[in-house]
């Protein structure tokens, strides 16, 4: 094993095209390059219900194995042709110039911290997250990846990072008011903080929410008395996560969490709407439904694992991902689903 120093962000010391080089298996605050041994593996997962769950925390519990990787990786290239990208905001702008730094939270696969380093490579890229799942691709040489449980704090990270990244991971999120505070710390002045979560909500043709079995904390309530199954595995997937301890469906809020944190100057929220299956005529659309459908077939079994760990029986959730199949193979009924993009700018006094 080689160290970094402590509290540096900045230090690569493996081979940079070592595809076993992976951050630190702790959760340690200080940063470390090694080699992502089998016996390392096997300590960073626990099997439940059939699948392979990261083994640091007991919030987020979607699986981290070769089929969520593939997810993911469609999930990806799901946002890249929504967003034209890798990302909404002035991200350019922020990175010009030398000395510049990239943190992003929940990485993943690490698709997105090895594209962004390879797009920007005078800037360091650091990837951090539960899993160590990122060794299937070979780095950049401004790019590393360390393990890390966020919810932990970050006060090892304060100060050092210009563009902070944090895609769809309020399911593993305890206090997300307590997250954009520690995000606007990690950030230097005048950096930028670049937010989204998509709600784990289907919508109707109106874009009104369907399927509400549970308190909701924002407060929404459904009109359908009878939601297509897609809309019920969505509202069961909420409530278990939200008796883990995690912040789900934060989309809309994510805003008021800047503020509160007292960070930031300047805030932007814009909202993507996006189609469940191919139900749209629009040549892009209809190409994003088929993507988001094989992505919503994959989630339907890596959810799985949660209900089941919620005290629902095996029929029970057996017959929430079958009636869910059936609405995304027919693809007849219009469905919504909402994306929710925050970015904003660390307060430069």
């Amino acid at each position: 094993m080689s160290t970094s120093t402590p509290g540096s962000p900045y230090t690569h010391d493996s081979d940079p095209m070592d595809t076993e080089s992976v951050g630190s298996p702790g959760l340690s605050p200080a940063p470390s390059v090694y080699s992502l041994t089998e016996s390392l593996r096997e300590a960073s997962f626990k099997h439940v219900h059939g699948r392979a769950i990261n083994a640091h925390s007991d919030v987020y519990m979607l699986p981290a194995d070769d089929e969520e990787i593939n997810r993911l990786e469609t999930q990806h290239n799901i946002f890249r042709i929504l967003n034209d990208g890798n990302y909404l905001g002035p991200v350019r702008e922020v990175l010009e110039g030398p000395g510049k730094a990239v943190l992003d939270l929940g990485t993943g696969t690490g698709v997105w911290a090895v594209e962004v380093a390879s797009e920007f490579p005078a800037a360091q890229v650091v990837g951090v997250d539960l899993s160590p799942i990122q060794y299937l691709r070979p780095l950049p040489e401004n790019c590393r990846f360390e393990v890390d449980d966020v919810n932990l704090g970050m006060a090892h990270f304060h100060n050092q990072f210009d563009v902070v990244h944090a895609r769809h991971i309020c399911s593993g999120i305890r206090d997300y008011a307590r997250f954009a505070y520690d995000i606007a710390n990690v950030l230097r002045p005048g950096g930028l903080a670049l937010f989204f979560e998509a709600e784990y909500y289907v919508f109707d043709s109106n874009k009104k929410p369907m399927g509400i079995r549970h308190p909701d904390p924002t407060g929404r309530q459904t009109e359908h008395k009878d939601p297509p199954g897609l809309a019920r595995f969505a509202a069961a997937f909420v409530g278990a996560v939200s008796r883990r301890g995690g912040n789900i469906n934060v989309g809309a809020r994510m805003p008021d969490y800047c503020k509160q944190s007292g960070g930031f100057s300047e805030i932007v929220y814009q909202d993507v709407w996006i189609p469940a299956t191919p139900w749209m005529h629009a040549r892009r659309l209809r190409m994003v439904g088929h993507l988001i459908r094989e992505d919503l077939r994959s989630f339907l079994h890596a959810g799985r694992p949660i209900l089941l760990a919620d005290g629902l029986s095996e029929v029970a959730v057996g017959d929430l991902i079958n009636q869910s199949m059936t609405d995304l193979d027919a693809a007849e009924a219009p469905m919504w689903l909402r994306g929710c993009y925050t970015w904003a700018w660390r307060a430069t006094v």
